[in-house]
């Protein structure tokens, strides 16, 4: 896979923030993230962090058009709670990023 295909598919501007994150050692886990889906990589085995920032979800769901309302109701509903799900862990993220600050600023 070449830098370009990889810029192209991850809809990053320019070769340049492929090359910018692969020197940063502190890149974000929702990037590396997408580098993940992209290469169908686990991270989490190399990157302990990754293990409670990550989300198994079944990729069927994508491809499978409801073929009744109740397929479609229960697939709004799959949705929803997965949406429910990753916003709680985004709200959990956020108080230990504050945490984290507080704890930055008080010197521990």
């Amino acid at each position: 896979m070449t830098v370009e295909s990889i810029v192209k598919r991850l809809k990053y501007n320019s070769r340049n923030s492929f090359y910018n994150h692969t020197r940063n050692p502190d890149l974000s886990l929702a990037i590396l993230a997408r580098y993940g889906k992209l290469f169908n990589y686990d991270f989490s085995v190399d990157i302990e962090e990754m293990k409670a920032f990550s989300v198994k979800e079944d990729e069927g769901h994508y491809t499978n058009n409801p073929k009744s309302r109740a397929d479609a109701i229960n697939q709004r509903d799959y949705y929803k709670d997965l949406y429910m799900e990753l916003l709680e862990k985004v709200r959990e993220l956020k108080q230990e990023i504050s945490e984290l600050k507080a704890q930055k600023v008080n010197g521990q």
